[in-house]
């Protein structure tokens, strides 16, 4: 059976009902854009109600003067030739073009408001950008070491430039593990303190810890350090923080000063103990002499008097020689040697210096001294004459007796000396230490006083004054030769 067909007044009531509850705004003009009806939710929109709005040009009602002259254009091109057909309807059995309107203001709103938060994210980005970057500048040239690692394998994951430079490493490193990069921390147990911070959350600090790198060689450097460790949001342990400092400047600087103190300790204690035997030598010289004086003792001759003042006079000049290199030292360690230069034949002086010595030696071997001609420079006659007679006063006193040899030798702009002695020799491993202050490879012959260690530390010291060098060749029981080479213009 068919559904019955609704009569017309019941369609009309219908269309009505539903153009009433329609929840979006539906307007009705006619063809003079005049309204012609208003539904409950253009009402809710515009805020006239139908009384108000029914009759009203719809252009003067809710569109925005700016827009009017637009709005206009367009419904007279809608209903012109040619034009799309307007949607039409007839409510209450009037006929009317149809507006359908869209509350669009939520939707704006939310797209304004996210592109606000858009803007917002993208200059928030922008500033992280920044900041990371200014921090990067900042830690490219910043000499402090920071050292971010994740997890309990402590996997890399930020490196300051200094602290890659340290690690032997590069940007690759990140993401490695540290016992990886850097095996040297996992063997000097350093290693053990980020698992210790890592487990326990404790921070740990330490001074002056040493660090090793095959790319230094056998440098040793120091660092100041404190581990912490690295949390999360949740304040979870997620990894650990390593920063410090390099001190190995101010490590070096202190053991250079304890070895300085050390240095000087050494020296007032070998000086004490030298200048001590000579002087009780001629205090018991003078003792015994003032003895054998006395109105009551047995009378001495002059021959004995003369003999005692000469033992005593020889003593003074030890004596004389311990202080004069003592003062040469003084005056060497506190600043760069000055010279007073003049021209004249080395080869002259040399054979000055060993008639000299020779004369002042009462019982030693045979001493020949061979050059060439036109041994001319410019040099310090006084501080060479000095180098010339340790050095053959050496050879004297270590060589056994045997005959000591001095050969000079002119080259293209240096001159070279040689004191050959054929004594005991040096051993290898003390042949470059006895250049140094306090030191002497070869036991002093009996009955003789005891040295300072001073002489060849002097000889050297003068010589590399003059821009030159000195070294040693010896084999042990075959003797020593030492030689100095002097340029021969000098501008002191």
């Amino acid at each position: 059976m068919a559904s019955p067909q609704p009569t017309f007044e019941q369609s009309a009531s219908l269309k009505a009902a539903l153009f009433e509850a329609v929840p979006e705004p539906i307007i009705g003009v006619d063809g003079d854009g005049r309204i012609t009806c208003w539904n409950a939710a253009a009402e809710r929109t515009f805020g006239y109600n139908s009384i108000q709005a029914v009759g009203q040009p719809l252009v003067e009602l809710i569109v925005p003067a700016r827009l009017r002259e637009r709005h206009l254009r367009g419904f007279a091109g809608a209903r012109g030739a040619g034009g799309p057909p307007l949607p039409s309807l007839s409510v209450n059995g009037v006929p009317a073009f149809v507006a359908h309107v869209r509350d669009l203001s939520n939707q704006r709103r939310s797209e304004a408001e996210l592109e606000r938060l858009i803007a917002q994210a993208r200059e928030a980005r922008a500033l992280a950008e920044s900041e990371r970057r200014r921090l990067q500048e900042i830690f490219a040239t910043s000499p402090y070491l920071v050292l971010v690692t994740e997890g309990a394998e402590h996997y890399v994951r930020f490196s300051t430039p200094s602290a890659l430079e340290v690690f032997r490493g590069s940007p690759e490193v990140f993401g490695k593990p540290l016992a990886e990069v850097y095996p040297e921390f996992a063997q000097l147990g350093y290693l053990q303190l980020f698992s210790r911070v890592y487990q326990t959350g404790e921070v740990l600090a330490g001074r002056e810890i040493p660090l090793t790198n095959r790319g230094w060689g056998d440098t040793v450097r120091y660092f100041d350090y404190t581990f912490q460790p690295l949390r999360d949001e949740y304040e979870r342990i997620t990894g650990v923080i390593a920063h410090g400092t390099e001190v190995t400047d101010k490590v070096t600087a202190r053991q250079r000063l304890e070895q300085v103190l050390r240095a000087r300790d050494d020296f007032v204690s070998v000086a004490s103990h030298e200048l001590r035997n000579p002087l009780n030598t001629l205090q018991l010289q003078i003792a015994s002499t003032a003895l054998r004086l006395r109105a009551n003792a047995e009378p001495i001759s002059a021959e004995a008097i003369r003999e005692r003042l000469e033992r005593m006079g020889r003593t003074m000049e030890v004596l004389s020689g311990l202080v004069d290199r003592l003062l040469d030292v003084s005056r060497m360690v506190s600043g760069p040697l000055q010279l007073e230069t003049e021209e004249f034949d080395l080869g002259v002086l040399a054979q000055e210096v060993a008639d000299r010595v020779m004369a002042a030696i009462t019982k030693g071997s045979e001493t020949t001294v061979r050059r060439s001609s036109a041994l001319v420079g410019r040099w310090d006659r006084r501080r060479l004459d000095q180098v010339i007679s340790n050095l053959i006063a050496n050879a004297h006193e270590y060589g056994g007796g045997k005959p000591v040899e001095i050969t000079l030798q002119g080259l293209d702009d240096s001159v070279r000396i040689e004191v050959r002695d054929y004594g005991a020799g040096i051993p290898l491993e003390h042949q470059q230490r006895i250049f140094e202050r306090f030191e002497q490879a070869r036991p002093r012959p009996g009955g003789t006083f005891g040295g300072l260690g001073l002489g060849l530390w002097i000889c050297r010291q003068i010589v590399e004054a003059h821009h030159g060098r000195i070294w040693l060749e010896s084999t042990v029981g075959s003797g020593s030769r030492f030689i100095v080479e002097l340029p021969r213009h000098n501008s002191g």
